[in-house]
């Protein structure tokens, strides 16, 4: 999974304090440098791997998102959108 990661500085995960965003994270960190970016409204900081750097913000916010693109050279969405 991780075969030409090296050329990548960093990776951006949104939804990274759900499930599968934080064990793509997890699988990543060891690898490259990780940005989880987050609002937590349905994901837990403790999934987050210790050495990924948290952004805590509403990914649904066109500015933030857009600013969010050069947190990372490639970027994995794994937010949802829950709605009640």
């Amino acid at each position: 999974m991780t075969q030409g990661l090296d050329d990548i500085g960093s990776i951006l995960v949104t939804g990274g304090g759900g499930f599968i965003g934080s064990h793509l994270a997890d699988r990543l960190v060891d690898v490259c440098e990780v940005v989880v970016y987050d609002n937590f409204s349905t994901g837990q900081r403790a999934h987050v791997p210790a050495d990924a750097r948290i952004i805590e913000a509403d990914p649904r916010e066109p500015e933030r998102t857009t600013e969010a693109g050069s947190w990372g050279d490639v970027v994995f969405p794994a937010a949802r959108t829950v709605q009640g």
